[in-house]
């Protein structure tokens, strides 16, 4: 069987399934990239192009919770990492740990995100910040134009905002305007902008919360289309051997 396989980043555990076409288990994979990851999700929501996609877990979760069925997920997590150090601050902010970002003005590209709901989650479990202890302002990290893609539940009792068009959230940022901003990849202007990351110590913090809770935070999951998976449930398995074996080959198991 063919599949069409789109991923976000080069993940080099997933060895020959980067390669443009590879075959095991009967099954054939014609594998590309497609970057920046909120433009493959938007593919998948939107029209479901793809027999076989890395996609974003808090947006399966979401539409599957809203009576979406389009792909079925597997226990195939491609992105895993901590959240701590996503949180970003002006260099010259007093902002050091999660406390105090109660009552504060917070950036995130897209509420819903999973980036954000493991923030949060850290923020409420180990510093006492409940999500409607922040104001929230949505939009594009470095590049304006970016909106949120889902429709949240209601009753949230969240204050959420999108930022105008021609904004972006590191800009406010450095206006004084946000006081902290949530990105899932370091920003372009790091380099050169007076930030810096909220936790001064992120390794620390992040060994700390992984000793608490025991969570390796899950950022993206393989899913596959609905119609594939009817046809022949049993490729759900052949495919998580795929991704199995090209683990274990790159790890030498």
């Amino acid at each position: 069987m063919n599949l069409n396989f789109v991923y976000v980043y080069l993940y080099p555990f997933l060895g020959p399934l980067l390669n443009p076409d590879h075959s095991s288990d009967d099954l054939t994979f014609h594998s590309r990239r497609i970057y920046p990851p909120f433009k493959l999700f938007g593919e998948l929501v939107e029209s479901s192009p793809y027999e076989l996609a890395e996609m974003s877990l808090s947006t399966y979760t979401l539409l599957r919770r809203q009576g979406w069925d389009n792909y079925v997920g597997l226990p195939i997590f491609t992105s895993r990492c901590f959240r701590h150090g996503s949180l970003w601050v002006r260099a010259d902010s007093e902002i050091v740990e999660g406390g105090q970002l109660k009552g504060r003005r917070v950036g995130v590209p897209e509420y819903h995100m999973t980036a954000a709901v493991w923030a949060r989650g850290f923020l409420k479990d180990d510093f006492g910040v409940e999500p409607e202890d922040i104001t929230w302002f949505t939009g594009g990290v470095d590049e304006p134009g970016r909106r949120e893609r889902l429709e949240l539940p209601a009753g949230l009792g969240i204050r959420k905002t999108p930022i105008a068009d021609g904004e972006t959230l590191f800009s406010l940022l450095l206006q004084g305007r946000l006081d902290a901003v949530l990105a899932p990849n370091v920003p372009a202007l790091q380099a050169k902008a007076p930030i810096r990351r909220m936790f001064l110590n992120c390794p620390e913090v992040e060994k700390a919360y992984y000793r608490k809770h025991g969570a390796f935070p899950i950022m993206h999951t393989i899913v596959v289309r609905k119609d594939v998976y009817d046809r022949d449930p049993e490729i759900a398995l052949r495919i998580y051997r795929v991704f199995k074996r090209a683990k274990e080959d790159f790890y030498g198991n």
